[in-house]
């Protein structure tokens, strides 16, 4: 099996949270490891970033968005967010430590202070140089595979009560004219994963019954059928 290895990556920055907008004059404290501070800057425009993820979009209001479009986009984002990340020295060194060994797999738990960054699209990343398979998509390389996490600093771990019965909300959804997403390949993981929890039952139409009282399903919902569902019911 697989071990995993954590690398934190912290970006902090002074003030509230919320009411910041991205600014390449912005300076950012990056955390990473045991090295010192360092500070950053998000070379993108707030209003710039959004309208580059519309286009990230399959179709806007005035049009559908072309596919050549779209790859353009995620290739020069990934560009930017990868040099964002080649700023933090001591990330590539942390990374190069972390994925010493057979099979092993990488958290980057990237943990912010300010909500603004919660838009940067740090999953599009292109590998710098120095880090894995340099000048691929750093998420999607098999030289060293690595998963990224997202969290808000916070100065004590979140209360978790891990006695809770699970009760997963599975929404999923493909625009018109694009592949479907693989839907039941993820419910079948789901399934198998909820199997201790899951009341047994002599025939196949009652053991169902009893997975869906752990699982409520969402095709293609609208955002407000998305609301209703989280307002009525807790899920873990």
């Amino acid at each position: 099996m697989a071990e995993i290895q954590t690398v934190i990556l912290e970006m902090l920055r002074a003030g509230p949270a919320h009411n910041q907008l991205l600014s390449p004059l912005t300076p950012y404290i990056a955390l990473c490891g045991g090295e010192g501070p360092v500070t950053v800057h998000i070379p993108i425009e707030h209003r710039q970033l959004l309208i580059r993820l519309g286009r990230l979009r399959y179709w806007s209001a005035e049009s559908v968005i072309s596919a050549e479009q779209r790859e353009a986009e995620v290739l020069d984002l990934g560009m930017d967010v990868g040099r964002v990340m080649a700023s933090v020295p001591a990330l590539s060194p942390e990374i190069t430590a972390a994925r010493q060994g057979k099979d092993i797999i990488i958290n980057l738990r990237l943990v912010v202070s300010g909500s603004e960054l919660a838009l940067i699209p740090f999953e599009l990343a292109t590998a710098p140089p120095g880090f894995p398979s340099s000048g691929q998509p750093l998420f999607l390389q098999v030289d060293t595979p690595i998963a990224l996490t997202r969290e808000i600093r916070r100065g004590r771990p979140l209360a978790v009560d891990w006695n809770r019965r699970p009760r997963i909300l599975f929404v999923a959804a493909s625009p018109n004219d694009v592949a479907a997403v693989p839907a039941q390949e993820h419910l079948d993981a789901i399934r198998r994963a909820l199997e201790p929890w899951v009341t047994w039952a002599a025939t196949a139409e009652e053991r169902v019954g009893h997975v869906m009282e752990h699982v409520r399903i969402l095709m293609n919902p609208s955002l407000d059928d998305i609301r209703t569902a989280c307002a009525a019911t807790e899920y873990t």
